[in-house]
């Protein structure tokens, strides 16, 4: 977003633009993030499926596919710890 001359540094208007800016991020990371659970669940529940039914290629498949999950998901959190100082 481009930055206005009209807007000083530190006035209202700043900080209610870095806030704006800010809730903007936070809402496509928490949908990022939602949509990454979804996808470990779906996941999951084939891995389980696969493994009843006994067929070891799709469930080693969906075995890859929920470390892929779960390793994006670590990633993210020490990022935004290291960004945001949010608890892991």
């Amino acid at each position: 977003m481009s930055r206005s001359y009209y807007n000083i540094e530190g006035s209202l208007f700043d900080t209610v633009e870095k806030s704006a800016n800010n809730f903007g991020h936070n809402l496509f990371m928490t949908n990022a993030i939602q949509q990454c659970i979804t996808q470990l669940e779906k996941a999951q529940e084939e891995y389980e499926s696969a493994v009843l039914l006994e067929n070891k290629k799709l469930a080693a498949q969906k075995e890859i596919e929920i470390q892929t999950y779960q390793s994006s998901l670590v990633l993210t959190a020490h990022v935004l710890y290291e960004t945001e100082d949010v608890e892991v």
